[in-house]
């Protein structure tokens, strides 16, 4: 589950999209969208909060 998380993690997404050549801006979005879309499913419980 960590290897999964990791890759689907938000900044790597960013940082993947970038390495491909696609813009800041564009990448920056798709990120943010993905990170309020995804990041509720898979990453409910896995976090300790204080």
């Amino acid at each position: 589950m960590r290897w999964l998380c990791h890759h689907l993690n938000s900044l790597h997404l960013f940082c993947r999209l970038r390495s491909i050549g696609m813009n800041k801006e564009r990448a920056l979005r798709i990120a943010v969208l993905w990170e309020k879309v995804a990041h509720p499913g898979l990453y409910r419980g896995h976090i300790k909060r204080p």
